[in-house]
């Protein structure tokens, strides 16, 4: 089957699913009830399940997961932003774990990992650290490690990499010296390179 979301005039955009036939295709589940959006996705299997960033309208944008069955389709974990999750929060698989971009009010949005688990889910690092946020994004594996933008009070928005550690998420280099970003961007792999945009 395929996930995706999708619009019918009635629900708002919801999380559909199909099997490739148009009897199989429907709204798997009416998350933000009535004609409210529950803003699902972006869509990234881990197991048995998929996991999504969606809000229902009352606790706003949490994690979610889904086994494909409406009653399966349910909130996973509330990591307690005051912004919450969006469908805009970087979801990566890698490592056989799923990273993104999540956030509290102690630490603000910084990089996040979980194993498919609630003691799985956690801060890998908070690399800007205190209430300033490092705002990682653009993610793209590339060899044995998960590359991103972060920016930082003292470097701006520079390359950084992780290999899944607290330890072993650095910053690859500080492109524009000091304060300045280079802001690096459309990062993909390639030919065994990794390319990217920067300034």
């Amino acid at each position: 089957r395929i996930f995706f979301t999708a619009d019918d005039g009635q629900h708002g955009t919801e999380l559909w699913v199909s099997d490739g036939s148009s009897d199989g295709t429907h709204m798997l589940k009416d998350i933000n009830l009535g004609s409210g959006s529950g803003t699902v996705g972006p869509f990234v299997p881990l197991g048995d399940h998929i996991y999504f960033a969606a809000d229902d309208g009352v606790n706003g944008g949490q994690l979610w997961r889904s086994d494909g069955t409406e009653a399966g389709t349910v909130p996973f974990l509330d990591i307690e932003n005051t912004t919450g999750l969006t469908s805009g929060d970087q979801f990566t698989f890698f490592d056989d774990k799923i990273y993104f971009r999540g956030g509290t009010d102690a630490e603000g949005r910084e990089l996040w990992v979980t194993d498919g688990t609630v003691d799985g889910t956690h801060l890998l690092k908070d690399i800007n650290a205190g209430i300033p946020e490092s705002s990682p994004n653009d993610f793209a594996v590339f060899g044995d490690k998960l590359y991103f933008a972060a920016k930082t009070v003292d470097d701006g928005e520079e390359l950084w990499a992780t290999d899944g550690t607290e330890e072993g998420t650095v910053q690859v280099m500080d492109i524009r010296p000091g304060t300045g970003s280079s802001s690096p961007g459309d990062l993909v792999a390639a030919s065994g390179l990794l390319f990217f945009a920067a300034n």
